[in-house]
This record gives C-alpha cells, structure tokens and sequence, in this order.
C-alpha cells in the first residue's frame, strides 16, 4: 500500500490502513506542497516548495519554490 492509495493521501503502514492528512506530522503529505504546509495546511515560508500562489506566505509561487 502506498500514500496514493488512499482518497487522504496518507498511508499507515505500520497498520495497512489509510489515515487522516495531518498538517502537523512532519511528513509530505495529503494536500501538501512542501512538508506540513500548503494545500489544506498552514502557507509555506520561503524557500518551501508551492503548487500555487496561495501555498505561499509571499502570495507568490514561482513553481519550484518562493
């Protein structure tokens, strides 16, 4: 089983089930864009990877990171 196998994102392997996109478990994961921010999660700082402006404290993505 994997992360994409899941409608979360996240993947327990320890216990073989899906689990719930935590934004604070110090993984990439869920909706994230860089580790525990983006997506559903808290905007990124600088120099974290964005999807999109609004992953970005700055408002501003570059596509790679900003």
């Amino acid at each position: 089983a994997s992360d994409n196998d899941c409608e979360s994102g996240v993947c327990n392997d320890r216990i073989g089930r899906c689990g719930i996109d935590a934004c604070q478990d110090g993984e990439l994961n869920g909706s994230e864009s860089s580790k525990d921010c983006g997506g559903s999660c808290v905007t990124c700082g600088l120099q974290k990877r964005c999807n999109v402006n609004s992953d970005c404290m700055s408002g501003v993505c570059d596509g790679d990171t900003k």
